[in-house]
């Protein structure tokens, strides 16, 4: 006898945004840099709004442990999360002090505050692409550093 699954659309809605609690909590939140093979596509592609160029999944493991280590009290907050098909859009708030020198930045001691808002696309429980943009202000803002030039990437 042949037992077949299927997936109802509400479902894949529900799986998708586990995928995006466990990017928050146990990557960024928990720093857990074992999970970026576990949820993130090996094709991955995202354009960071606070960094120049484009990032696949190298550069992701490259720069996030330097950048969470600026910043040993930081939290991410989800604040909402919708699913549609494929897509998972989210806004998340991140606060922080920045006391570690990283990423060519020296600590300033300042607290800071970035809303992020990504839109996320989702094949077979990883993350394929992500389209964000910081909310008001961006890391290097925050501290009132000049822009990196695009042209650096």
């Amino acid at each position: 006898m042949t037992t077949t699954t299927t997936t109802t659309p509400e479902a894949q809605l529900e799986a998708n945004k586990a995928v995006m609690r466990r990017y928050i909590e146990e990557l960024w939140n928990q720093r857990n840099w074992d999970v970026i093979d576990e949820i993130i596509d090996p094709s991955y592609r995202s354009e960071p709004p606070s960094f120049p160029g484009e990032w696949g999944i190298a550069e992701l493991k490259e720069n996030c442990p330097p950048f969470m280590a600026m910043y040993p009290d930081g939290k991410w907050k989800t604040l909402d999360m919708v699913a549609e098909g494929d897509r998972v859009a989210c806004a998340w708030e991140f606060n922080a002090t920045h006391t570690h020198d990283g990423m060519g930045i020296p600590a300033s001691g300042e607290k800071v505050r970035v809303l992020v808002i990504g839109i996320y696309t989702i094949n077979n429980g990883k993350i394929v692409s992500l389209r964000k943009l910081n909310v008001g202000v961006d890391f290097f803002t925050a501290f009132g550093l000049p822009q990196p030039d695009p042209d650096a990437a």
